[in-house]
């Protein structure tokens, strides 16, 4: 680490943003390590696209996180506006420990919002800012989320409305000229039953996690495996950009594809005759936050990622469909490990995650109302109590616990409200606090730990083994480890259960009620096997460790499993493409720019 530039950066931060310069000197007071800013940006869509280039900060931007170390030194460059928004200190850490970001702080080019209040700060400058001023070439396609508990100001999503009108004025022009090539295109649907060409496909994602910049490529991958021409879009964060529009006019998809909150852009970015299909693999609709009718342009085709998200949001014209996750085998293939390998990432008994320490704090803190987050809390101390006498399944009944920590505190929920909390209990405590029980279990068994946040956990530091890169290295843990341990608190459709099983890892997976089923897409038995509760999951470990020529035999079951049916270029050939090949809706047809 060079001291010199951290502390010319801090004395910069200091004048610039003093809020974010003391929450940074109390992070870095505690002495925690953090991984160093990745030097690899997300590979473009191939040589000489026009829309493959870096991103260019001279016009200014927003940079969200903690991105790669490249996007940070661009926009260091700038010289225009950059607001840099960074809700976790740790990554202002990482960020002012590697890049020479004093200059524009000095000259006022950089505007940093940190930490646990960076709403409200990041309201407070754009209520004063001069808008119309402001050439930003990118703007956050979602505002924050306001539904049944109190994420922010309101006034905070009146400011981003206004920023956003003034950025729409200067986008109408570009997009009639875009919205003009699609009004002789032939429709997606002939494409698809003439065959006279291979379809087009874009996809566009946000490079907010690790997962959406693969999952996004993958899909776009199976796309092209299933006969399509595909190409993939990573923009830097949630963001709609002139570079979306370049990229639709170079190369005149049929089809958009969107993951989550990116496509809430298409309403006013893109063409209306320009078909969609939105992925949605965030939860915000299962909880409510959300309205249909403003997240989904009319045609839209909506897949979501679980039957319970389907049946929670109830039938709409145009879906929602349910489109599980899936696995790219040429990203997991390989050689049995070495022996160097196995040393280094072999081990009896794996778990492969992500810890936050901060977990409560995060999601019952400060942004909840405070009876609201004391009954969370309360429920969360409650689930934690009575999981040892749990039997028959992973925890005990949610419904129940948080029914009775909500009583404690006086709060009575209409019957959709508290459906609304359970998920939110579910999706942002739950599957955090049960891990550490479980895993602790497993520690007489040779466990190792792959993540961040492990060390932090006193029981749990001596098995942690630190990062392991999603692609180069995780494969390699999933084949040398004896039994890989997975489960989730809301899910067995997790693009890790059908990773590991492309790999050629054997899976002990944590088994959810009938409504969120491994069966649906293993053979329990032959193919992974399954635990219901921690004692279960003790003695099946125990089991498999003595047996490692079915351990092989199974793996090697799951894996021919997830090549038959569950790539996502089978995704697309029996999910996607009869969606549009068989719609009763029409596509939509061109409508002039707003």
């Amino acid at each position: 680490m060079d001291s010199a530039l951290l502390e010319k950066n801090r004395a910069a931060l200091f004048a610039a943003a003093p809020a974010a310069a003391r929450l940074l000197d109390e992070v870095a007071a505690r002495g925690e390590s953090s991984p160093p800013l990745s030097r690899e940006e997300a590979p473009g869509p191939g040589p000489g696209s026009r829309y493959s280039a870096p991103v260019d900060y001279a016009r200014g931007g927003i940079v969200t996180g903690a991105p790669a170390r490249p996007i940070f030194e661009r926009a260091a460059a700038s010289t225009g506006a950059v607001h840099w928004i960074s809700p976790a200190v740790e990554d202002l850490l990482r960020v002012v420990r590697e890049v020479d970001i004093a200059e524009p702080l000095r000259a006022g080019r950089w505007h940093v919002f940190a930490g646990p209040g960076w709403t409200k700060d990041w309201h407070e400058y754009l209520s004063r800012a001069p808008f119309d001023g402001w050439p930003i070439p990118y703007l956050r396609a979602n505002g924050p989320n306001t539904g049944w508990i109190e994420w922010a100001d309101p006034t905070m999503t009146e400011a981003v409305a206004r920023l956003m009108r003034v950025y729409e004025t200067r986008l109408k022009a570009r997009i009639a000229e875009v919205a003009a090539l699609y009004e002789r295109q032939e429709p997606l649907r002939e494409v698809l039953r003439h065959g006279r060409r291979a379809p087009r496909v874009l996809g566009l994602a946000p490079l907010r996690s690790q997962w959406q910049r693969y999952g996004m490529e993958d899909l776009i991958a199976g796309f092209r495996a299933a006969g399509w021409e595909g190409r993939a879009l990573l923009l830097e964060a949630e963001l709609a950009s002139h570079e979306a529009l370049d990229a639709v006019e170079e190369m005149r998809p049929d089809l958009m594809v969107f993951l989550s909150f990116t496509h809430e852009a298409t309403r006013r970015i893109f063409p209306p005759g320009l078909p969609a299909m939105v992925w949605d693999v965030d939860d915000a609709l299962a909880q409510a936050r959300v309205r249909w009718e403003e997240r989904y342009r009319p045609g839209d085709r909506v897949f979501v990622l679980l039957d319970e998200w389907k049946r929670r949001i109830g039938p709409r014209p145009n879906g929602p469909r349910v489109l599980p996750l899936a696995s790219n085998p040429d990203r997991w293939g390989g050689p049995d490990p070495s022996p160097e390998e196995c040393e280094r990432y072999g081990s009896r008994v794996s778990f492969v995650a992500s810890y936050q320490p901060g977990y409560l704090d995060q999601y019952a803190g400060s942004g909840l109302q405070p009876r609201l987050a004391a009954a969370l809390r309360g429920a969360h101390d409650d689930l934690l109590a009575r999981l040892p006498a749990t039997r028959g399944r992973l925890f005990p009944d949610l419904g129940e616990v948080l029914e009775r920590a909500l009583a404690r505190h006086g709060i009575r929920l209409t019957p959709e409200a508290l459906g609304t909390a359970l998920s939110y209990f579910r999706y942002r405590i739950v599957h955090q606090a049960i891990r550490v029980p479980y895993l602790e279990a497993l520690l007489p068994h040779g466990l190792a730990l792959w993540g961040s946040g492990w060390d932090k956990v006193s029981t749990l530091a001596r098995a942690a083994r630190g990062h392991a890169d999603n692609r180069t290295e995780l494969g390699k843990v999933f084949r040398a480890s004896d039994v890989n341990v997975h489960f989730h608190a809301w899910t067995a459709n997790h693009p890790r259960l059908f990773d590991t099983a492309a790999a050629g890892g054997f899976l002990l997976v944590g088994a959810l009620d009938e409504e969120r089923p491994v069966g649906r897409f293993f053979e329990v038995g032959l193919e992974l096997d399954v635990f219901r509760d921690r004692e279960e999951m003790v003695r099946k470990v125990e089991y498999y460790l003595a047996r490692p020529e079915l351990r092989r035999e199974m793996a090697e079951r799951a894996r021919e499993r997830v090549l038959s049916d569950h790539t996502f270029e089978a995704r697309v050939r029996t999910v996607i493409v009869p969606a549009y090949l068989h719609a009763r809706l029409p596509i939509p047809a061109v409508a002039a720019a707003p």
